[in-house]
């Protein structure tokens, strides 16, 4: 009856194990503090980030051996998803200058089906917009963003 006891113990912390995990909160993203993560194929990672508003930031995401799509949800529900055509390795970036200050949700997505796990870098990162040159910089940075969002939407209606 012991060792049935004790089996019985086992299974149970392994399940509400799982289930903490399962339910802990999307980690922090600061910026300035890169993350480092592993992900492998049709897996998500969340993340996490206070903005404020009238702020320019910029998300990256270096790819290491894993293609992914990079999106970023704020307060107001407004989803942006960018996937560049850089595939297994390259930066991808999204910049968002919010309009409300709030907690904004980030998500890391290996969409690519049967993919071999790989590594990325995760980054926030404010962009200045003192000088002339950092608000062509931002300008630039933006339309990136935005081709990169018309590339992901582009690739999901291919994948339907």
């Amino acid at each position: 009856m012991s060792r049935l006891r004790r089996s019985l113990r086992l299974l149970a912390c392994t399940l509400l194990g799982g289930f903490a995990l399962a339910a802990a909160p999307p980690a922090l993203l600061i910026p300035g503090q890169p993350l480092a993560g592993e992900l492998a194929s049709g897996e998500t990672h969340a993340y996490r980030t206070e903005l404020p508003a009238g702020h320019a930031w910029r998300i990256a995401v270096e790819q290491r051996g894993i293609d992914v799509e990079l999106a970023i949800q704020g307060p107001d529900g407004r989803r942006i998803a960018v996937d560049g055509p850089f595939d297994r390795q390259g930066i991808e970036t999204l910049v968002v200058e919010p309009e409300t200050a709030g907690t904004f949700e980030v998500s890391v997505i290996a969409r690519e089906p049967a993919a071999p796990a790989g590594r990325y870098e995760i980054r926030l990162d404010e962009l200045p917009r003192a000088s002339d040159p950092d608000r062509h910089r931002l300008a630039a940075e933006l339309a990136m963003s935005r081709a990169g969002e018309q590339i992901g939407r582009a690739s999901c209606r291919e994948r339907v």
